[in-house]
C-alpha cells in the first residue's frame, strides 16, 4: 500500500558542505540532531500526504499520490539536508550517503512511473543502502523505517 513506500521513503541521508580551510561544520551531535528533526518533519509531512488516502485506491491513485505529494516532500528534505554543514571530518561520509540517497530518489521516481504497481510491492525497497548508511552514521530518525 501506499504507505509502505511512505515507510520507505522516510528518508535517509544528509547532505555535505563545501570545503576550505576555514570550513566550520557543526559538531557530530549537532548535526545528528538538526538531521533527525529535519527527517522527523519529513515524516509528519509524509504522513499528512496520505492521511485522506482510502485503504480502496486504486495502484494508479496510490502512485499519483506518490509522484505529486510524496516525492516533492523527499526533494524538499533533502535540500533542508543539504543545508546543514556536516563535520569537517565526516564530509566525505556524509557525501556517499547524500549520493546514494539522490540514487535511490532516482530510481524510485522511475521504478513508480514505469510501474506504479511496484509501490506494493515487499521486494521494493530503494532507500535500504541509503537508510543503512544513516543509520551507522548515527542518526535516530533519518535512516529509520
Amino acid at each position: 500500500m501506499i504507505r509502505r513506500l511512505v515507510a520507505l521513503a522516510t528518508l535517509a541521508v544528509v547532505a555535505g558542505g563545501c570545503g576550505g580551510s576555514s570550513y566550520k561544520g557543526l559538531s557530530n551531535p549537532d548535526y545528528i540532531t538538526q538531521g533527525d528533526a529535519v527527517c522527523a518533519q519529513t515524516v509528519k509531512d509524509e504522513q499528512a500526504a496520505v492521511k485522506d488516502v482510502p485503504d480502496t485506491a486504486t495502484v494508479e491513485e496510490q502512485a499519483k499520490v506518490v509522484n505529486d505529494k510524496i516525492f516533492p516532500i523527499i526533494d524538499d528534505q533533502q535540500k533542508k539536508l543539504r543545508a546543514l554543514k556536516p563535520p569537517k571530518e565526516d564530509r566525505d561520509k556524509i557525501g556517499a550517503m547524500l549520493d546514494e540517497f539522490d540514487r535511490a530518489t532516482a530510481d524510485a521516481k522511475q521504478k513508480v512511473k514505469a510501474d506504479p504497481k511496484s509501490i506494493n510491492d515487499d521486494s521494493f525497497d530503494p532507500y535500504k543502502k541509503a537508510f543503512a548508511l544513516a543509520k551507522a552514521y548515527g542518526f535516530k530518525i533519518c535512516g529509520a523505517t
